[in-house]
């Protein structure tokens, strides 16, 4: 749900809205083309109104199970010789396509930005530290 709160529009998942009550504010509702524009650039959910350009190499099978979707509107999609791709595209949120990263594993490398790395290399070890020392 989108709403207004401090003359800020914010997202609110209905399945965590803990309580509501009746206003007497007159409500007006948002342009259809304020709220595309909105997700244009949103890979999940609507964060914020960044935008950063993002660049990943996906791995032969990653590409072979990404590709056939469209995952952002604003998309492009390169392919290589040995079957990998390079996915291009422009999001609202480091934070939550670095979890979408980190979250596929190996075969999903993030080229550039340099935020977006550190951002998934933070995660990425912060999900190590929680099996303590690895042994091979």
């Amino acid at each position: 749900m989108l709403a207004v709160n401090d003359e800020r529009i914010k997202q609110y998942h209905l399945n965590k809205i803990l309580a509501a009550r009746p206003t007497p504010k007159t409500f007006v509702r948002i342009p259809q083309e304020q709220i595309d524009e909105m997700f244009r650039h949103s890979f999940r959910s609507w964060i914020g109104t960044e935008r950063h350009h993002v660049r990943i190499r996906l791995s032969p099978l990653w590409a072979r199970r990404i590709t056939p979707r469209q995952l952002m509107e604003s998309q492009v999609i390169t392919e290589h010789a040995d079957g990998s791709v390079d996915f291009e595209t422009t999001v609202n949120s480091l934070e939550e396509i670095a979890g979408w990263v980190v979250s596929r594993g190996e075969g999903v490398v993030v080229i550039e930005p340099s935020a977006l790395r550190e951002k998934v290399l933070a995660l990425a070890r912060g999900a190590i530290t929680n099996y303590g020392e690895l042994t091979e």
